[in-house]
């Protein structure tokens, strides 16, 4: 044989092979059926990214005790100067004594809800629920629970409104109210102090959401249409009062 034929007889059993190679494909690939694609990556949630999130957006066809419930405070403020009067701020600035400061609160799911402010002299009056700003502490959705004003006092230092929401009435905190009914402020005394004490530490051993205590989301907007102080729960379940405290700089 001379070296053309065997070189044409080569590029024949090279087309045979490859066109062996091109059936088998197609076979394997009738056998093994359609490819299946790989599922799309999951929509992120609404309300995982921050505490305002949390409570601007909860999660649409979701009922109420799966979500993650959040909290916003914010304050109206009269300073001692009456130069702002009914200005929105939220709790993260300095006040000084003599300011009168106007509470504002509101969770993303129906609560009951409790505010209590504890002085830097270690006195403690319920705001609410109380006389002067209801006595029914359920407060539907995104309803804006309007509290009295409170003039701060001239004992400098760091005093402290601290939230409780809840998703049953919190039996410790209604007895305390039932005792002030008539009262225009309710403060409390030795053994109702020792009663609240308990249930803040009862309360603080875990959040409603299961986590250790300072687990909750935080987030401090400081000026514009939502400023405000915003705590969030980081995984849903609204099954035990969240306790929340938020600290208020009173300088002289």
């Amino acid at each position: 044989m001379n070296d053309k034929f065997i070189s044409t007889l080569r590029l024949l059993a090279l087309g045979v092979l490859a066109t062996l190679g091109v059936v088998a494909s197609l076979a394997a690939a009738q056998t093994a059926g359609p490819a299946i694609e790989s599922p799309p990556s999951p929509a992120r949630e609404p309300g995982t990214g921050s505490a305002k999130a949390c409570f601007y957006q909860p999660p649409r066809n979701v009922p109420a005790e799966q979500r993650r419930v959040a909290v916003r405070f914010w304050l109206e403020l009269e300073d001692r100067d009456g130069a702002q009067r009914g200005k929105v701020v939220s709790a993260g600035r300095s006040f000084r004594a003599g300011d009168r400061l106007s509470f504002r609160v509101a969770a993303n799911a129906d609560a009951y809800l409790y505010v209590v402010f504890d002085t830097s002299l270690g006195d403690r009056l319920i705001l609410f629920p109380s006389y002067r700003a209801g006595l029914d502490a359920h407060v539907p959705a995104y309803q804006t629970k309007m509290l009295p004003h409170l003039a701060l006092d001239r004992n400098p230092g760091i005093d402290r409104i601290v939230i409780v929401a809840s998703p049953q009435p919190v039996a410790e905190i209604d007895a305390i109210v039932n005792n002030h009914r008539e009262s225009d402020s309710i403060r409390l005394t030795a053994e109702e102090n020792r009663v609240f004490s308990k249930f803040q530490r009862d309360c603080a051993a875990k959040t409603s959401d299961g986590s250790v205590p300072g687990a909750l989301l935080r987030e401090t907007i400081a000026s514009g249409p939502q400023t405000g102080e915003y705590c969030g729960q980081r995984a849903p379940g609204f099954h035990a009062p969240m306790l929340i405290s938020i600290p208020i700089d009173h300088g002289p």
